[in-house]
C-alpha cells in the first residue's frame, strides 16, 4: 500500500518532531531549574512567617516543583526513547489501531502508535505521558507530606 519512501518519509517527519519535543522538554528541565534557584533566593522573605505556616507554602511549593521534574522528565525520556525507536519500528496495520469512527489511520499515526508500544513494552514505560496520571498525584501528595515535615521539623 506505501511504497518504502513513503514510510522513510513518515521516519524522517516523526524522527524530526520526537527530536524537536526532546529538546524542548529538556529547556523546560533547564527552567525549572533556574527557577528553584530563584526560589531558593526567597527563602528569606519567608523567615517571619508562623513556623506552621511557613512549612505549608514551602511544603506546597517544594512538592509542585518536584512534581513537575518528575512529569517532565519522564516525558523527556520517552520522547528520547521514541526518537531511537523510530528508526526500527515497523508501522502498524491499519487494522490493528483503533480510530474514531469516519477517521482514517494515517501511514504517520500507524508509525507513531508502533512506536509508543515498542517505547512501552522495551523501556516499560507506564504511558505516554500526555496527561497527568494517578501515580503521579500520589506522588504529589507523598512529595507535600514529606516537604512539609521537613520544613516544619527544620523550623523547630
Amino acid at each position: 500500500m506505501f511504497s518504502d519512501r513513503d514510510v522513510q518519509d513518515a521516519r524522517a517527519a516523526l524522527l524530526k518532531y520526537y527530536s524537536s519535543e526532546t529538546i524542548a522538554h529538556g529547556a523546560y528541565l533547564i527552567s525549572l531549574a533556574v527557577g528553584f534557584f530563584g526560589f531558593m533566593q526567597l527563602l528569606p522573605l519567608f523567615e517571619p512567617i508562623e513556623a506552621l505556616q511557613r512549612a505549608l507554602l514551602l511544603g506546597f511549593f517544594l512538592s509542585i516543583f518536584f512534581g513537575l521534574v518528575v512529569h517532565i522528565l519522564g516525558r523527556t525520556f520517552f520522547w528520547g526513547y521514541l526518537s531511537s525507536e523510530v528508526l526500527w519500528t515497523t508501522p502498524l496495520k491499519e487494522s490493528e489501531i483503533k480510530v474514531e469512527e469516519g477517521t482514517g489511520a494515517t501511514l504517520h499515526v500507524r508509525l507513531h502508535q508502533a512506536c509508543s508500544c515498542r517505547v512501552r513494552q522495551k523501556y516499560k514505560v507506564w504511558g505516554q505521558f500526555y496527561t497527568i496520571r494517578l501515580w503521579e498525584l500520589e506522588l504529589w501528595v507523598i512529595l507535600f507530606v514529606l516537604s512539609f515535615l521537613f520544613w516544619y521539623l527544620s523550623s523547630l
